[in-house]
C-alpha cells in the first residue's frame, strides 16, 4: 500500500471522525460507510481500522479495505486515485525532459494478472499437493521455537566463523497449536507473528504431512491481503529468484514473450510491498545439499525480491540442516493427525470419513476405521497420522 496515500487517509480520517473521543463518532464512521462505500457497504471491524491507520509494521491489507477508504474519505476509488497519481508522475515526466512515460500496468490489472497466472498454475499445483481428496483436509500447525544451550566441552581453539559450535539445538519445543482458519486469520491475514510480523512464514513437515495443500489454501484464499505469486522451486533450475520472475513468470503471466518494459513495473510491484511470495519446496531446490539449499535461498531474499512477503514451505530434515539459516522466519510446523478420545476429536476418522464420502463405498471408510482401532495395527496406525500415506491406505 503505498505510504502518501495511507498518510492522506490517515489526516482525512482524524480530521473528521476524531478517533478517541467518544463512541458516538465511530457510529458515524460506521454509517457512512455504509452510505459511501457501495460494492462493500460492511464496515471493517475497529481492529481492521486501528491497524490501517496506525500499525505501520502492517504494510499490506485486503482490497476492498483500502477502496472502501479511499471512497468514504477521498470520494474516489483507489483505481482513481492511482489514475491521478499516474497523471502527476506524467506531467513531471514531460516536463523533465520532453518525454512522456507511463507504468505498463496500474495495481487493479497486477491483482487481475496474477489470479489468472494462479488459475494456469491450479492444477499444477493440485498434482504437488499429494492431496488427493476432491476437498482439501487441512492439518494443524505447531508454532516452533528453538531451545540452545551452550556446549561444555570447553574447546575454546574454534575460529570466529565457526563459533556458532558452542551452541547446539537442545530441543523443539511447540509453544502454540493452530486449526486451519485461526493461521490464515491470524498469522496471514492480520499478521500476528513474534518475529517478522507475518512478513516471513515457514511451514515445514514431513513429506505428504499437507504443506502444499496449505500453501495451496493461502493462495486462493478471498481474504487473504496483497497479490499472491507462485513458485514451485523445484522448476527454476539455475536461474536466481529474480532472473525467473522477469524471465519466465512475468512472461507467462502477461501471455507475452517482450517483457522488457514490463520488468520494471514488476520491480516497483514488489517494492510496494503488495506482494505475498509463495515458494513451494526448498528442499527441492538444485542443490548438493541442505545447507545449500537453505543457503541459497538466503541469498535469493535480497534486493526488490525482499520487498514481499514470504510463504514458504520446506520438509522438516533440510529446514534442520542449518538452524541458523533462516532465523528472521516464524516457523510453524505440521503436526500429525491425532486419534480422537473424550477431550478432542478423532482427526485420523475424520480423514476417513472425507475421504470415503466422495466415494460409491462409504461403509468401507467405518470398516477401516474400526481396523485402526485394533491395538495390533499399532504400526499402521502411527503410519496413518501422515495425510499422504493415510490417503494411499483409503486406496489400497
Amino acid at each position: 500500500m503505498p505510504a502518501d496515500l495511507r498518510q492522506q487517509l490517515r489526516e482525512r480520517y482524524e480530521e473528521r471522525y476524531k478517533p478517541g473521543e467518544g463512541r458516538a463518532l465511530i457510529e458515524r464512521f460506521q454509517i457512512d460507510w455504509g452510505d459511501r462505500v457501495k460494492a462493500n457497504p460492511d464496515p471493517p471491524g475497529d481492529d481492521t481500522v486501528r491497524n490501517f491507520f496506525y500499525k505501520e509494521a502492517q504494510t499490506t491489507f485486503k482490497y476492498w479495505v483500502i477502496d472502501g477508504f479511499c471512497n468514504l474519505l477521498l470520494d474516489c476509488s483507489l483505481e482513481e486515485w492511482e489514475g491521478q497519481q499516474q497523471q502527476v508522475q506524467d506531467s513531471i515526466s514531460e516536463s523533465d525532459s520532453g518525454v512522456k512515460f507511463s507504468s505498463a500496468i496500474a495495481y487493479p490489472d497486477w491483482r487481475e494478472v496474477c489470479l489468472n497466472m494462479l488459475e494456469t498454475q491450479k492444477q499444477s499445483i493440485r498434482r504437488q499437493a499429494s492431496e488427493i481428496m476432491s476437498e482439501p483436509f487441512y492439518v494443524q500447525l505447531g508454532l516452533v521455537e528453538r531451545k540452545y544451550k551452550p556446549r561444555h566441552d570447553r574447546d575454546f581453539s574454534l575460529t570466529p566463523e565457526q563459533g556458532s559450535r558452542f551452541f547446539h539445538l537442545e530441543t523443539e519445543e511447540i509453544i502454540d497449536t493452530y486449526e486451519h482458519n485461526r493461521f490464515l486469520e491470524e498469522v496471514i491475514n492480520q499478521g500476528q507473528t513474534k518475529k517478522s510480523h507475518g512478513k516471513r512464514i515457514a511451514i515445514i513437515g514431513e513429506p505428504g504431512a499437507g504443506k502444499t495443500t496449505l500453501l495451496e489454501a493461502i493462495a486462493f484464499s478471498p481474504e487473504a491481503p496483497g497479490l499472491p505469486i507462485w513458485i514451485s522451486l523445484g522448476s527454476i533450475g539455475e536461474k536466481t529468484l529474480e532472473e525467473y520472475l522477469r524471465q519466465k513468470w512475468l512472461k507467462e503471466a502477461l501471455k507475452t514473450s517482450d517483457v522488457t518494459q514490463q520488468q520494471k513495473a514488476l520491480e516497483e510491484l514488489f517494492k510496494s510491498g503488495e506482494v505475498v511470495l509463495l515458494l513451494d519446496g526448498v528442499d527441492e531446490m538444485p542443490a548438493s545439499s541442505p545447507v545449500e539449499a537453505l543457503a541459497k535461498i538466503r541469498k535469493e531474499l535480497t534486493g526488490w525480491v525482499a520487498d514481499a512477503r514470504v510463504v514458504l514451505t520446506c520438509r522438516v530434515n533440510v529446514w534442520d540442516a542449518n538452524v541458523y539459516a533462516l532465523q528472521g522466519f516464524d516457523t510453524y510446523r505440521t503436526l500429525p493427525l491425532e486419534y480422537g478420545d473424550s477431550n478432542k476429536p478423532d482427526q485420523v476418522k475424520q480423514f476417513i470419513c472425507q475421504w470415503f464420502s466422495k466415494t460409491d463405498k462409504p461403509k468401507l471408510g467405518k470398516s477401516l476405521g474400526k481396523k485402526l482401532d485394533a491395538n495390533r495395527h499399532q504400526r499402521i496406525r502411527d503410519l496413518a497420522k501422515n495425510p499422504l500415506l493415510l490417503s494411499l491406505l483409503c486406496q489400497s
